[in-house]
């Protein structure tokens, strides 16, 4: 089956060597978009159709593929698998270097494709948990920086004790109903205008 260039066109399986394919595992299809379009257009579809997978070829006019990987990822974090007639060291570094989930390298059977998808779509929901959980910590330790210059402030320029100066900072967030860090920021935004 062919579909125009630029058109998406949904399969029931997989197509052969030179095709993006976007995965959408809550339809179990497969949405083909053409590989000449990918240049113009290829991380718009991905944003637009927003897969849960993309399986790319190594080899593609034009664009190489692990680039195109980095560029969707660039974009927006998603598992992508390659799928690829080319197994050598290099590629492989490249596109695990690029973000890639998965590798698969050609001739493979049909039934590979689901478990690198899985393999991908698991490890990718991993790391997401990890990003988060480390933008978490960051942002309860900038809070607590935030805070603990507050508290100097406070304490510095009221005379009161650490102790104090926290409950004041406590009382002011619930009062005003924001954030503590919100509270300290601005309060050190107040100390720091000249009087």
């Amino acid at each position: 089956m062919s579909a125009p260039p630029g058109e998406a066109q949904v399969t029931s399986g997989w197509k052969q060597f030179g095709t993006v394919h976007l995965v959408s595992h809550s339809r179990f299809a497969y949405e083909s978009l053409w590989k000449n379009v990918w240049e113009l257009a290829g991380a718009l579809f991905v944003a637009t159709l927003r897969p849960d997978v993309v399986t790319l070829d190594v080899k593609m006019p034009r664009l190489d593929g692990i680039e195109a990987a980095r560029q969707i990822l660039d974009e927006r974090p998603i598992p992508i698998v390659m799928l690829t007639a080319y197994g050598q060291d290099e590629l492989v570094s490249r596109a695990v270097e690029a973000g890639v989930f998965g590798y698969l390298v050609k001739p493979f059977r049909e039934t590979d494709l689901l478990p690198a998808i899985q393999a991908a779509r698991a490890r990718h929901a991993e790391l997401q948990a990890l990003r988060e959980e480390a933008e978490s910590l960051s942002e309860a330790l900038q809070t607590r920086k935030v805070v603990e210059r507050a508290k100097g402030l406070l304490m510095a320029r009221e005379g009161l004790t650490e102790d104090e100066a926290f409950a004041r900072l406590r009382r002011a967030s619930q009062v005003s109903g924001r954030p503590m860090r919100v509270v300290a920021e601005a309060l050190i935004a107040t100390f720091a205008e000249p009087s």
